[in-house]
């Protein structure tokens, strides 16, 4: 029947193509998976305690749990949903030093940073006060630690001076040099 339709009209192969690929592509929709993750990412910014650089972290939050939902998000729809969160902070301009922190805190809940990267090899996306640093070493994954192989929070995120936290520009940093938490694709 699609033979006979087509032999009548240029645009019939067309509509038939595009119904053929529509009804027989079981792969998700594009943006599926980026919003899911823009939703799971958004709530788990939320679950991020406040850290104020004078008060030691919240000692009834386990970071570990943030970490592992998001490990089945891929990068990509990690990567879409913090650019999402950072175009509508950035528009209400409510791009605050918590926001900031918080987003500091959920790279390295997604990617397996080393606490002791070379100075040399180490780089800072924002102007954060007291992050641990040697004459050689930089924690990069300060303000979180591996105890008894779970994440948790050591220290309060410092004092903040200067431009904005490029986040985005940080993940992608640790995107290319580190692999993501076990079980994340």
């Amino acid at each position: 029947m699609i033979h006979a339709l087509a032999r009548r009209s240029s645009i019939v192969p067309v509509i038939c193509l595009a119904l053929c690929v529509t009804c027989c592509d079981s792969s998700p929709p594009k943006n599926r998976l980026a919003l899911d993750g823009a939703s799971t990412v958004r709530k788990t910014v939320e679950d991020i305690p406040l850290l104020d650089y004078m008060s030691p972290p919240p000692s009834n939050v386990d970071v570990q749990l943030l970490a592992d939902a998001l490990e089945r998000y891929s990068t990509s729809a990690l990567r879409a949903a913090i650019a999402e969160l950072l175009r509508e902070w950035k528009a209400q301009e409510n791009y605050s030093v918590d926001a900031m922190n918080k987003l500091l805190i959920l790279n390295r809940l997604v990617f397996q940073v080393s606490d002791k990267v070379p100075n040399d090899e180490a780089r800072l996306f924002g102007g954060w006060f007291r992050i641990p640093q040697t004459a050689t070493d930089t924690n990069l994954l300060w303000p979180l630690a591996v105890a008894n192989s779970r994440l948790v929070l050591v220290g309060p995120c410092g004092a903040y001076n200067g431009a904005d936290f490029l986040a985005l520009e940080e993940f992608d940093f640790f995107a290319a040099r580190y692999p993501r938490r076990t079980g994340a694709q």
